[in-house]
């Protein structure tokens, strides 16, 4: 009999939620069916881990495959983890009402929206185009130059945005791009309202349009990133700034539930 895997692997917390998810609307929608014999798990010996089956787009798998990742990290082959992350969960209509502040406070359903100006907009701008464009940025462990993402956090006051914050410890390299510089993670942003972080140009807008990839939108770590800190925090928002412009990543319902 197989032991459980030691160690988790890489974005596996990520992967579990997404796929927990993405079971959830295939069962509501009929892509789920329940066998006639129900699996036991082979390694810790739980009964009835393995109930039934989801097909969708000729994606097939058993749904005690939750149990082995959760329970003993057991990896999924990458071509079905590149699917659960990319697979879109379709939403409820979002409202597009486009409001007109006059003030710095705006009060809608009983929550009160603070206005963030243009001037202050184009901080963060500044930060995203210097880590843009050329490769300025010294990596001595490396011998070489690279470009940055900026991070930060966002603090208001009753009145509006008071101040920006820009992390210092930007030095972080992903194994997926050594062409960047990352920042790396701090525990005082769960104490704010919003953080923030850049996507550069590399070395242009639309510079990776070669790899597939035309805008900087938020990736799927991104938005797991601001779950978290929402979830264990205060946090309301990540804000990320690209050379297209800028995303907000939030509730779409704005209430204290956690997700």
């Amino acid at each position: 009999m197989k032991s459980s895997i030691k160690n988790k692997w890489y974005n596996q917390d990520m992967f579990l939620f997404k796929l927990n998810q993405v079971e959830k609307y295939l069962r509501k929608k009929n892509y789920y069916k329940i066998g006639k014999n129900f699996n036991n798990c082979s390694v810790c010996r739980e009964k009835a881990v393995g109930k039934g089956i989801f097909t969708i787009n000729k994606v097939i798998w058993i749904d005690e495959m939750f149990h082995y990742i959760e329970k003993h990290n057991y990896k999924p082959v990458d071509e079905f983890i590149d699917f659960i992350f990319r697979f879109k969960i379709p939403n409820k209509k979002m409202s597009r009402e486009v409001l007109k502040l006059k003030g710095e406070r705006y009060i809608k359903n009983d929550l009160k929206y603070l206005k963030v100006d243009i001037n202050q907009l184009l901080i963060i701008d500044a930060l995203m185009k210097h880590g843009s464009y050329s490769k300025k940025y010294t990596d001595i462990k490396r011998s070489s130059m690279k470009y940055s993402e900026h991070a930060g956090l966002i603090d208001f006051n009753n009145t509006g945005l008071e101040k920006i914050i820009v992390s210092g410890n930007t030095n972080r390299v992903d194994k997926g791009d050594d062409s960047i510089f990352m920042p790396q993670n701090f525990a005082e942003a769960y104490d704010y309202e919003y953080i923030f972080h850049t996507h550069p140009a590399t070395p242009k807008p639309g510079g990776r349009t070669e790899q597939g990839v035309l805008y900087e939108f938020p990736s799927i770590s991104d938005m797991f990133h601001f779950l978290e800190h929402f979830n264990n925090g205060v946090t309301q928002g990540s804000l990320v700034m690209a050379p297209e412009g800028l995303y907000n990543i939030r509730k779409l319902q704005m209430n204290k539930k956690k997700n």
